[in-house]
This record gives structure tokens, C-alpha cells and sequence, in this order.
């Protein structure tokens, strides 16, 4: 069966709701019975977060990368979303919107956990936290 994959770079004022990713997700089986969202955001109130990519190329294939090495551990995985911002992001605004679709809740708990972790350790995203000064 072939998965549901998508990974995409946003850029500011890009919007994404979920209501999108779930109905996506939604139709990639007739037995999805779990679909799951993550939204990570920048933490704090006096931190910005820049999300450097030196080449989108190179981050797309690695985001795509980490979907696929984690859709071929889980046969119950129907479908996988990764969007990430680059550029600047001000203290709670999303930075990323990870999502799953699968056959069961455990099969989708699992399948998320493993993206969010590899998510933080992207080598052609840099992450790098700066102070806001007043």
C-alpha cells in the first residue's frame, strides 16, 4: 500500500490548520483508525527561534528522509506529514506541525514519537534560540 507522505518548508505568513493535515491523513486508508497532530511553538516570552536551511533541496530530501526510514518501521503507518518554518519565529508561533495517520492509537503514538525526535536532530534545518531585548 503506498503511504501518504508530505514535507514542506513554510515561510512566514504561511498558514497550516490542522483541520488540512487531519483530512489529508484521513484519506490515506480505509482502515485509519488514528490520526494524531503535533505542533511544536517557541517557548518563552523573551526568545526568538531562527531556522536557518543553507539549501532547500537538501532540507526537503532529509525531511522526506525521516518520513520514509519511519513509515518502513511501522506497516500500520498509512500516512505522515512534516511541515516546518524557516526563517524567524517570535515566542508562540508554531515552528513545526508533525502528523500521522494509522491503522491503531499505538501503532500512531509510537510512528509520531519517533518523527518529533528526529525532527530536533535535523542537520539542514539549524535551530538557534536568540534573546529578544527590550
Amino acid at each position: 500500500m503506498e503511504r501518504c507522505i508530505e514535507a514542506r518548508l513554510l515561510e512566514r505568513g504561511e498558514r497550516v490548520t490542522v483541520d488540512e493535515m487531519v483530512e489529508k491523513l484521513w484519506n490515506c486508508g480505509d482502515d485509519v483508525g488514528a490520526v494524531l497532530v503535533y505542533i511544536g511553538r517557541v517557548k518563552g516570552r523573551d526568545v526568538r527561534l531562527v531556522l536557518d536551511v543553507e539549501d532547500v533541496s537538501k532540507a526537503l530530501d532529509e525531511l522526506r528522509s525521516i518520513l520514509e526510514n519511519v513509515a518502513s518501521r511501522h506497516s500500520r503507518l498509512r500516512g505522515a506529514i512534516l511541515y516546518t518554518y524557516t526563517g524567524e519565529r517570535r515566542p508562540a508561533e508554531p515552528v513545526a506541525y508533525i502528523a500521522v495517520a494509522a491503522v491503531d492509537r499505538f501503532t500512531a503514538l509510537k510512528s509520531l514519537e519517533e518523527l518529533v525526535n528526529a525532527y530536533k536532530s535535523l542537520n539542514t534545518i539549524k535551530h538557534k534560540e536568540v534573546k529578544l531585548t527590550s
